[in-house]
């Protein structure tokens, strides 16, 4: 299913995506898994924050101790 969903966002915007979306139920699904794409990214994000974070924190921390 990544692959459906990859393809479909590539030609999101298209002619042809428009076209598929008026002919068939795939819609409902594309925008369902494009919405959990966008929370995961969201997350993922939120979690290379905080890693960067503590690893700035970690660094002041030996500077301080040198």
């Amino acid at each position: 299913m990544q692959a459906v969903y990859g393809v479909l966002s590539a030609i999101e915007g298209c002619d042809a995506f428009a076209d598929l979306a008026a002919r068939t139920d795939i819609s409902r699904w594309y925008h369902a898994v494009k919405s959990t794409v966008a929370v995961n990214a969201g997350e993922r994000q939120a979690v290379e924050n905080r890693l960067k974070e503590a690893a700035s924190l970690r660094d002041v921390n030996l500077q301080k101790k040198s």
